[in-house]
This record gives C-alpha cells, sequence and structure tokens, in this order.
C-alpha cells in the first residue's frame, strides 16, 4: 500500500515538473525563441558528423 501511495506522489511530482517545462516552452516560443527546423537539422548533422568522426578514430 505504501509503495502505491509513494508511486502516486512520485507520478505528481513528474506531472507538475512536466506542466512546468511545458508551460516554458510554451513562453519561449511565444517570445519568438523558435529555432526553425532547418537550423536543427543543421545543428544536429554537425552534431553527428563529430561523433562519427570520434568514433572513427578510435
Amino acid at each position: 500500500m505504501r509503495d502505491s501511495v509513494k508511486g502516486q506522489a512520485e507520478a505528481g511530482d513528474y506531472d507538475a515538473w512536466f506542466r512546468q517545462e511545458v508551460d516554458k516552452a510554451l513562453a519561449s516560443a511565444d517570445a519568438g525563441l523558435v529555432l526553425e527546423s532547418e537550423e536543427v537539422e543543421r545543428r544536429f548533422a554537425a552534431r553527428r558528423a563529430e561523433t562519427l568522426r570520434k568514433i572513427g578514430n578510435q
């Protein structure tokens, strides 16, 4: 029984944290602090290339 109550409390904590994160993201988007999908793709392509370069140099 205690595990069930503990699990519900943890789920509630996670739910509150998640809602705060969503609210922050929405506020950022409303403020225009967003990246175009092409920019995100470019950044992650560079990260993938760097990771592959590091793996190749082992």
